[in-house]
Order: C-alpha cells, then structure tokens, then sequence
C-alpha cells in the first residue's frame, strides 16, 4: 500500500527499507555472480524501481530542505 501523498515520513521510510533489503542481499555477491543471476539482478532492479516510485512521492519541501 503506497502512503498518502504528502507523506514524506512514510515515503522515506519505505525508500530506507527497500534500500536495506538490496544491501541485505547484494553485500557478498561479486559483480560476476551478481550479473549471472538473473532472478537476483531482476529483484534488484525492482527495488530500485521501488525507490524511485516512493521517491517522486517526496513533497518538493522535504526534496529541497534534503538535497
């Protein structure tokens, strides 16, 4: 469930959890293993996609006062 616009705490927070899983998962895996997995490069690129998501819901305040 995404947060109610204006809700910069609750996109921040879900920008920080999504941030957390990819270096939980990523920390021990090389660059080669990382490109060979397939299922592990595409949940990657899905939580970034998440990130982005979640960040363009950040109001232009909270953006300006957190370059």
């Amino acid at each position: 469930m995404l947060p109610e616009p204006g809700d910069d705490a609750a996109y921040l927070a879900d920008m920080l959890r999504y941030a957390r899983q990819i270096a939980a998962r990523i920390e021990r895996v090389g660059l080669a293993e990382f490109l060979a997995k397939d299922d592990l490069r595409l949940a990657t690129e899905r939580r970034i996609e998440i990130i982005g998501e979640a960040a363009r819901g950040v109001s232009t305040a909270c953006r300006d006062a957190n370059p």
